[in-house]
């Protein structure tokens, strides 16, 4: 059997287009080579080039396949820092975790044994994206944004969380902090001089004035726009802000700029 290489197979099939060659034979019968003979050799040629193509191609999805999945498994633990209550800095590994979502527990993994962390048993960490969570006792407000769900309480009831993991987005004069709830709601707090409190606004309904030609009153829902008591109590030191203060929204972007601003500002002293 001929072997199964390519060019071997050409040069047997050009051996058979044109007799032995004068080492196989000493009486060579060479024939010139027909239109038909040269269409076998080139469309041979086609067909080698393209099985190298094929092989290529098959070879690079090869190790494809292979890296690939290597990459994946080594993506799902990454650096980290642990920061204990003495304040005592532990480099970790952090086990896979989507960031999106408000972290109960954290997975990872110290001289090789993975633990499981939760709230209050650290200071803070920091995860592999370089964002900081602190460990906090908070009061949580159920407030209502729908209002189709308006309640008559201006103010929302409340829970007292013993400890929830808090995600710093600003930290100066006044330190900003994001919780998720299980919904993925936001919940924005901010603290200075170690007091921290939730920022919210809060939809209910009270009662309005008279329905024309009637002796009943209508309901009226009404926003109780906390968040702006809650950021000039602890901007007393700067009521020039007050203005800014009225004009922000609450969101990330909106209260970092201002408290920005408020870091800027020429405090006045307490008296």
């Amino acid at each position: 059997m001929p072997p199964r290489c390519p060019l071997f197979r050409l040069c047997f099939i050009m051996e058979k287009i044109t007799g032995p060659t004068e080492i196989l034979s000493n009486k060579p019968r060479v024939m010139p080579f027909k239109n038909a003979s040269v269409m076998k050799i080139i469309v041979l040629f086609r067909c080698t080039k393209q099985m190298k193509i094929i092989f290529t191609t098959s070879l690079y999805l090869l190790l494809i396949m292979i890296v690939v999945p290597v990459s994946a498994q080594k993506k799902k633990s990454s650096v980290g820092y642990l920061i204990t209550q003495t304040h005592d800095t532990i480099a970790c590994e952090f086990v896979q975790h989507s960031w999106e979502k408000q972290p109960a527990s954290i997975k990872v993994r110290v001289n090789g044994k993975d633990t499981i962390i939760y709230p209050g048993s650290i200071n803070s960490f920091i995860n592999p994206s370089g964002n900081e969570f602190v460990s906090r006792k908070i009061e949580l407000f159920k407030y209502n944004r729908d209002i189709q769900f308006a309640i008559s309480n201006d103010i929302p009831s409340s829970e007292i969380i013993s400890a929830a993991f808090l995600k710093i987005l600003y930290r100066g004069r006044i330190t900003l902090y994001l919780y998720k709830d299980v919904l993925g709601g936001d919940h924005y707090f901010i603290e200075k001089n170690s007091v921290l409190k939730e920022i919210y606004i809060h939809l209910y309904y009270t009662v309005g004035g008279y329905v024309t030609g009637t002796n009943t009153k209508q309901p009226v829902v009404v926003n109780n726009f906390q968040y702006y008591y809650g950021l000039k109590e602890m901007m007393q030191d700067c009521k020039n802000i007050f203005p800014e203060i009225d004009k922000t929204q609450l969101n990330a972007k909106s209260l970092i700029s201002l408290l920005q601003k408020y870091d800027k500002c020429q405090l006045i002293p307490d008296n």
